[in-house]
């Protein structure tokens, strides 16, 4: 069997710049100050220090194995960290964990106490094979070596790392099925002081090549350099994860992580945002030299709000999923699996949702409210900061009804054929024209949420207005909305008009905002007809006594009176009379029990042309 370290000592030599810098924002330095011109490959942060694998003690020893011929041994040296972050050159192991042999790779349990580590079969250091053994932090030194119980003679483990919890230590072997150089990554548990049995990893992690130098994140991601893999070329750091049991493909390291060159032992420090890792890569002062790496980039905090696309007023209660982009998103490796996932929130009307992408990621963004069409748009992490605020517009479903009108004689309430009628959505201004059919009919469909205006018209006859509001048609249950435009015969002296819906709540004179609309209908009569002067009649239902009902229809007719004048109507030109209960128009007189609805038929309100010249007179085409 040939040991492991054939593979990392035998590289070649380059030389470069220091540092190598991409777009993804990552970094890769020369950790300059432990390097030397010989093999440094494999630094693990060790409390305040580094431990560092390095084969430059020139003892006059060089392995006996042929293939490493004049190679130098390697053994554990330290680096203590400055306060400010740098490292000092390092300085050799002593004790117990070093021999004239091999002596490296270490592994930290997350105790501190206990330390994992290849080194040499000893007392035969030209057998062929590489072992784990432990040690035991005792007084600032570490001691107690003993090899791990299910060591062997015939076949070479190395390169251990503990789990985060410190309950599984995974290493490479060339135990069946690896062969010679091919090694596999295993798995061992740990608890207490015993050990478990032996695993190799299932799934597609372990290829026909060689897997080693494994280093295993707080989220349980398996980082390992292998040869077996596709990636860069030569050897390559490699990510996999497990679920149920069975490690996934392989991915490879973006750069600057993996080069064209030889890259392997990789870690994460506790920061999670740095790290080191070996290379030949160019730049080096070795073969094998210790190198930093470092995301520079940092997140990018978003903020998003809903709004209605219409109104731009902002919306609770939307339903927010946000989905990373994962294959459109660089660097996943790194990133926390927590990040990758779809995250689903709450809008709320005063405060935005807040966010963290990750630079150069693309994002998938759902939104879903009742009465809304559901919003879907792909945007990148630059194009969500670029405002201070980004906004997911809604926009309103819909609401259609049908509408049914009719165009009556206002004195007859027969129908008129042939009226026109003109429909204006206030929403957006959009104007629908109608002939009416030999019933008087027209019939559309108008959307709940806008106010609607219409006005009938025909030769010879006098126009009719309607304002239909949003509000008036979803209080409507009833499934399709019925509206009356009626036209009265050409105005002439002593022409009588209902003005239809100027009605008065019970015992009340006070205009209400529905009679105010029909009222407008007279002003424009007025304004119309210059000459015309009328007499404005008030009438009353039959409850109450009748001199009452007398002063209360006098007091509404003055009423509806002040306010025509109000819109600009000379007083002279109305004259404001109350007829209390003296015209009823049904069954309701005195003592007859009637509905409230037939009741406020009576409350009525009529105007009378009582002075019309005729030069005044206007005849209308119905254009």
């Amino acid at each position: 069997m040939k040991p492991i370290f054939k593979i990392t000592f035998l590289l070649c030599f380059f030389a470069a710049g220091s540092a190598f810098a991409q777009k993804n924002g990552y970094t890769v330095r020369n950790l300059e100050i432990v390097n030397s011109e010989f093999n440094d490959f494999h630094a693990i942060p060790y409390q305040n220090k580094l431990i560092v694998t390095t084969a430059r003690e020139k003892q006059g020893i060089i392995c006996v194995d042929p293939e490493l011929k004049d190679e130098l041994y390697a053994d554990l040296y330290f680096s203590d960290k400055k306060p400010n972050g740098d490292y000092q050159a390092p300085y050799s192991s002593e004790g117990e964990i070093k021999i004239k042999y091999h002596d490296a790779v270490p592994t930290v349990h997350p105790n501190q106490k206990l330390m994992v580590y290849t080194r040499s079969y000893v007392p035969e250091p030209d057998l062929k094979v590489l072992q784990l053994f432990t040690a035991e932090r005792v007084d600032s030194k570490w001691t107690n070596v003993k090899p791990l119980p299910f060591n062997t003679p015939d076949f070479s483990d190395i390169h251990p790392t503990f789990s985060a919890d410190g309950k599984t230590l995974y290493f490479a072997s060339n135990r069946p099925p690896g062969k010679d150089k091919d090694y596999n990554l295993w798995s061992v548990s740990y608890d207490n002081g015993k050990w478990g049995e032996m695993q190799i990893l299932r799934g597609e992690i372990n290829s026909q090549g060689t897997e080693y130098f494994p280093f295993i994140d707080d989220d349980g991601r398996l980082f390992f350099a292998s040869n077996g893999h596709k990636g860069y070329g030569g050897v390559d750091i490699f990510m996999s994860v497990q679920k149920d049991g069975l490690w996934s493909k392989p991915e490879s390291l973006p750069r600057p992580i993996n080069s064209r060159f030889d890259d392997f032992s990789y870690n994460i420090n506790d920061d999670g945002i740095s790290g080191f890792l070996c290379s030949n890569r160019n730049g080096g002062k070795g073969a094998d030299d210790v190198w930093v790496w470092k995301n520079e980039e940092k997140p990018i905090d978003i903020q998003l709000i809903v709004t209605n696309a219409e109104t731009d007023i902002q919306l609770e209660d939307a339903d927010i999923v946000i989905t990373p982009l994962v294959d459109k998103i660089p660097n996943t490796v790194f990133l926390d699996a927590d990040k990758l996932q779809p995250k689903e929130v709450l809008s709320k009307k005063k405060k935005p949702i807040e966010y963290t992408t990750v630079p150069n990621g693309m994002y998938k963004i759902d939104v879903n409210k009742p009465g809304f069409e559901p919003f879907s748009i792909t945007v990148s992490a630059e194009e969500l900061e670029a405002v201070e605020v980004y906004s997911l517009p809604l926009v309103p479903i819909k609401v259609m009804k049908d509408l049914a009108g009719v165009v009556l004689n206002v004195q007859t309430l027969e129908p008129i054929a042939s009226a026109r009628v003109v429909i204006k959505n206030t929403c957006d201004e959009e104007v629908l024209n109608f002939i009416t059919a030999a019933d008087g009919s027209f019939a559309t469909q108008i959307d709940a949420d806008c106010n609607y205006d219409f006005r009938a018209s025909k030769a010879d006859l006098v126009d009719d207005f309607l304002t239909l509001s949003s509000k008036k048609i979803k209080a409507n249950p009833e499934p399709t909305e019925k509206i009356t435009l009626k036209l009265a015969p050409p105005v002439e002296k002593g022409l009588v008009i209902v003005v239809e819906d100027v009605y008065y709540d019970f015992d009340k004179a006070n205009i209400r905002p529905d009679a105010a609309i029909e009222l407008e209908k007279v002003v424009r009569l007025m304004n119309r007809y210059p000459s015309m002067e009328i007499e404005l009649g008030s009438h009353t239902d039959a409850r109450g006594k009748d001199d009452y009902n007398l002063n209360l229809s006098q007091r509404r007719a003055d009423s509806a009176v002040e306010y025509i004048i109000s819109r600009g109507i000379a007083r002279n030109r109305i004259t404001a009379r109350g007829y209390g209960e003296t015209r009823i128009q049904n069954r309701c007189s005195n003592g007859v029990q009637c509905t409230e609805a037939e009741h406020q038929v009576n409350r009525r309100t009529e105007i009378t042309v009582t002075e019309l010249k005729a030069e005044n007179v206007e005849v209308r085409s119905g254009k």
